[in-house]
């Protein structure tokens, strides 16, 4: 009786954090002098039917959750440039992003959900946002690039755990671009990735500056942003962190800049329908929409250069930016890409 107890407890702590568990019920009253073996007995059977319906309760709740998410439709692999991308998940119930999904030869998706553990990695609706952050990053990558097919990781950016996990898996997938659609915790955090960075150095890995309003010495001087990498270390080569802009190369108000920490800024306001003289929409997201950008570059010269790697790609892609016009000091290490759609489109 005591060892049911305090398995109980175990399992209790276990799963507290996720509030699927009912009150636990408080120990049974101690029995009575003279009623000994009957409700002992009683008492051992009580115990157990409570432990079989607790756990029936927790398996019921997590076949609930699992099944939430809609399966995948079937399909096959388009054969297009692979591309992963590391984020909240998306709506793969959309026809076309559910058409580009990478596939293996059995029409099984290369993705995974590492949150759900599965290979269900589909983005919970936002109120806010009809796409959801990380369906419009897929429809960018897919629709721009091309070419390319996507490989969906979900993680959670501020568990290390999950996080390592989806950037082994999408540096072992078939793709050789990897964005990473979501600022980072910590300064660790960011220390792993560029780690990471380093030992899968035939890929290359995008990730956005962010939208922290950085302050006037920008992400060079302020590690409290995304943009800051290499503080221990010597920052990967094969890493390209990327600014949002305007058409003419001015950087959008809230995002970060840096002439050592941030590469390259992408125009992000020919993604909206903005009237002349109108301001651009006050998005959160916009550096995510700069990254998906690039990503689709990418896969797009990928097509066309199948055998370049690592850090010489990025530098490939750093070498078609032009210079930023002047903004009081606030720059990137290589410029703006101005009109990135039209590098390397395929007919």
């Amino acid at each position: 009786m005591r060892n049911f107890w305090f398995n109980l407890a175990a399992i209790a702590r276990a799963h507290k954090a996720n509030n699927r568990l009912p009150a636990i019920p408080p120990p049974p009253t101690p029995p009575r002098e003279g009623e000994g073996s009957r409700l002992r007995q009683c008492r051992t059977t009580s115990a157990w039917s409570i432990l079989l319906a607790l756990s029936c309760f927790l398996k019921s709740g997590f076949s609930s959750a699992r099944e939430s998410n809609p399966p995948v439709p079937p399909g096959r692999n388009s054969g297009g440039i692979p591309v992963a991308v590391i984020g909240p998940g998306i709506d793969y119930t959309q026809p076309h992003l559910a058409q580009m999904l990478a596939r293996d030869g059995e029409g099984e998706i290369t993705g995974y959900d590492f949150i759900d553990d599965d290979r269900r990695p589909f983005e919970a609706k936002v109120a806010t946002d009809d796409l959801g952050r990380g369906t419009r990053v897929a429809e960018i990558v897919t629709g721009e690039g091309q070419a390319a097919t996507l490989v969906a990781v979900r993680a959670k950016m501020d568990d290390a755990v999950t996080l390592t996990k989806a950037i082994k898996f999408a540096a072992q997938s078939p793709a050789r671009i990897i964005a990473i659609d979501r600022a980072f915790a910590t300064p660790i955090d960011m220390e792993m990735f560029n780690s990471a960075a380093h030992h899968y150095r035939e890929n290359l890995f995008i990730v956005m500056a962010g939208d922290g309003m950085a302050g006037d010495g920008g992400t060079d001087l302020d590690p409290a942003f995304n943009a800051r990498f290499g503080e221990k270390y010597p920052r990967a080569a094969n890493l390209l962190v990327v600014a949002a802009c305007d058409q003419n190369g001015v950087l959008t108000p809230k995002s970060n800049w840096g002439a050592a920490t941030v590469d390259v800024a992408v125009d992000v306001v020919s993604h909206f329908v903005v009237e002349d003289g109108a301001s651009l929409p006050n998005d959160p997201n916009l550096s995510s929409i700069a990254l998906a950008r690039v990503a689709a570059l990418a896969a797009r010269l990928l097509a066309v250069e199948p055998h370049i790697r690592g850090a010489a790609f990025k530098e490939r892609i750093v070498r078609l930016a032009a210079a930023l016009p002047d903004q009081a000091g606030k720059s990137t290490r290589a410029g703006f890409i101005e009109r990135q759609q039209r590098h390397f489109w395929l007919e």
